[in-house]
């Protein structure tokens, strides 16, 4: 299924930017005022 393979991609090259991703989560949130 591409899609499966597509989204499996992106989780792989996603792996090693965890904390880079909770970081602009954090920002996000902050930004936010929640």
């Amino acid at each position: 299924d591409p899609h499966f393979f597509q989204g499996f991609c992106l989780s792989v090259t996603k792996l090693p930017s965890r904390k880079d991703e909770d970081d602009m989560r954090r920002a996000y949130t902050t930004n936010n005022g929640q």
